[in-house]
């Protein structure tokens, strides 16, 4: 996808029936009612799945118990 994965949220607003959407990275959407609804609905679902995988990826990093050896001094 795109080069810049940004940790700045978009700006999101009503006017005239439309949904406005002002992203980081010069982003600008225009979106009817039922477009911004669906694109909310897999921005939450993706959002919840990319956590998941970061979430997954930090237990990876973490050793298991029985991994250690007795001897090994504890902090």
């Amino acid at each position: 996808m795109g080069t810049h994965t940004h940790d700045t949220p978009s700006e999101v607003a009503a006017e005239q029936g439309d949904v406005h959407i002002d992203g980081p990275g010069s982003v600008a959407v225009s979106m009817t009612p039922d477009a911004a609804g669906k694109t909310a609905d897999r921005l939450a679902a993706a959002a919840g799945e990319a956590d998941d995988q970061h979430a997954d990826e930090v237990h990876a990093d973490v050793a298991n118990i029985d991994d250690i050896p007795p001897d090994t001094p504890s902090l």
